[in-house]
């Protein structure tokens, strides 16, 4: 037979493709990703594959994806494969075994406003449903302060030198002396407590507690990893009571940035928190009036215990609770209504927690009512925990009638109380209004200066307006309605708010 030239051609490309699968030319060389080793050993040649296989079978490489772990050396050496069968191999591996993508790990988010919060030393304890807070100083050793809400616990033996019962997961609260703050904070951790917290001495400074000294507060591996902190001395007497009315009753403790400027809370926790415990304000429901109950609004004391939800309201006797209280013994755990004026708040207060009452509630004295939130000394801060409530002189004088009327039928008036921040919030914003827009005198402000003012103050006054009506606060608006509401037609020179000028009735 007679061969041509492009024949013999022919037969040794043949040759190669069938010896050599692997190669470009081969039109029939697998595309799809290989599904066994089979595969991929074939793809390298049919000579190639027949060498190899078994020794592949042999040492278990059973999946193919299993081969983009192989390296050349392990070629080498577990195979025996030569150079130019490497490359081959790896080449075809590489085309034919997917590459398994490794999840990229995911960078831990450093939450930066914790780390600011964790170093923070200085900060206020606050109670659920309480209107008070007490200034702490956290202590030079123990961990960072929970971001979370607890339980209040007094130990059972007052200075916690020893462990103490029932602190498992709460905040266990402490004298200060009689051992060192490290022996109570190990005796606190070893009591299960979450958060201990040492009630400073009288009135004294707040500092930051020390280990001590010694073997404890060099060994480092026996330091307590309890959150410590120093809290002022006139806490003590409200989270006594609180532990007592309202056992279940949630603390916590917000680290607070300050400077000169003020303090701020750095955490969004800390924020939400806080607005949930705020009780600086709110509505008051008393029913049994005719058509309804009566509704309201109040701002709380800068001190005192936890605000219930609901309490009966009795009358002071007098009512202004300025002199030895008649029928003292039935005011215990009762809401306690009483008259502002005839003595200080501070005497009230004390004369009404020695029968047990549970709040009061004060009607103001002054007519035209702007509340404002009502406050107590450092030293009268030691001796009283009572909220104080108080509300407007008008709706006082409704809800007084209504007890009293329940009092003739032989009853107590019913209330609840909803506490709310916003009601605060409106009150200052009116307050603030009335001081800087009602108050100024007759000449302050020429020209463009005075326009300025007026103006804003026209603002502030249609903002305030929206919020105030069909409530205490906007009666005393009312009868500026025609001089600072829109379309208001008075002269330009007569614009200016004037103190004297101010005859509203109630806020």
């Amino acid at each position: 037979m007679k061969f041509s030239l492009l024949n013999v051609l022919a037969l040794l490309t043949l040759t190669l493709l069938l010896v050599d699968p692997a190669s470009s030319l081969w039109p029939f060389r697998r595309k799809k990703p290989a599904e066994t080793v089979k595969h991929v050993l074939d793809d390298c040649g049919i000579l190639f594959s027949r060498k190899y296989l078994s020794k592949f079978n042999e040492q278990g490489y059973d999946d193919p994806r299993i081969l983009r772990k192989l390296k050349k050396l392990d070629l080498e050496i577990n195979f025996s494969m030569k150079e130019k069968e490497i490359d081959k191999f790896l080449k075809s591996v590489a085309r034919l075994v997917p590459e398994v993508k490794k999840k990229k790990e995911k960078k831990k988010k450093v939450d930066k406003l914790l780390e600011r919060r964790n170093e923070l030393t200085f900060g206020r304890l606050i109670v659920d449903g309480a209107p008070a807070n007490y200034q702490y100083i956290k202590a030079s050793f123990g961990g960072d302060l929970p971001l979370r809400s607890y339980e209040i616990q007094f130990s059972d033996n007052d200075y916690g030198c020893s462990k103490s019962t029932s602190a498992e997961g709460r905040i266990l609260v402490v004298l200060r002396g009689k051992c060192t703050y490290l022996e109570k904070a190990k005796a606190a951790e070893s009591s299960g407590a979450a958060v201990l917290i040492v009630i400073n001495e009288d009135n004294g400074d707040l500092f930051q507690l020390p280990a001590g000294r010694g073997d404890d507060a060099e060994d480092s591996a026996s330091m307590p990893t309890i959150s410590v902190v120093l809290v002022q001395h006139n806490a003590m007497a409200a989270l006594k009571e609180i532990e007592n009315f309202d056992p279940f009753a949630r603390a916590m403790l917000i680290p607070q940035d300050c400077n000169d400027d003020g303090c701020m809370t750095v955490h969004p926790t800390d924020f939400d928190i806080m607005s949930q415990f705020d009780s600086s304000g709110g509505k008051l429901f008393v029913s049994g009036a005719e058509g309804g109950e009566l509704v309201a609004e109040f701002l709380s004391s800068s001190f005192g215990i936890t605000i219930p939800d609901e309490a009966q309201l009795t009358l002071a006797n007098p009512i202004d609770a300025c002199s030895d209280l008649t029928d003292g013994e039935f005011l215990k755990e009762q809401a306690v209504l009483v008259r502002r004026g005839g003595c200080q708040f501070y005497e009230k207060v004390r004369r009404l927690q020695t029968t047990g009452a549970r709040m009061v509630v004060m009607v103001d004295n002054e007519v035209p009512s702007v509340l404002d939130r009502i406050g107590a000394t450092t030293e009268q801060l030691n001796d009283l925990y009572l909220p104080v409530l108080m509300i407007t002189n008008e709706i006082g004088n409704s809800i007084e009638r209504v007890v009293r009327d329940k009092e003739e039928e032989g009853v107590s008036a019913s209330m609840s109380i909803l506490k709310s921040r916003q009601v605060g919030v409106l009150w200052e914003e009116l307050r603030n209004f009335l001081s800087s827009c009602m108050g100024e005198s007759e000449g302050e402000g020429e020209g463009e200066e005075e326009g300025e003012n007026v103006e804003e103050c026209r603002r502030d006054y249609e903002r305030i307006a929206r919020t105030a009506k069909e409530t205490e606060r906007w009666q005393g608006l009312s009868s500026y309605m025609e001089k600072w509401g829109t379309g208001g037609g008075e002269k330009d020179e007569e614009k200016k708010v004037e103190t004297e000028n101010y005859d509203g009735d109630e806020l």
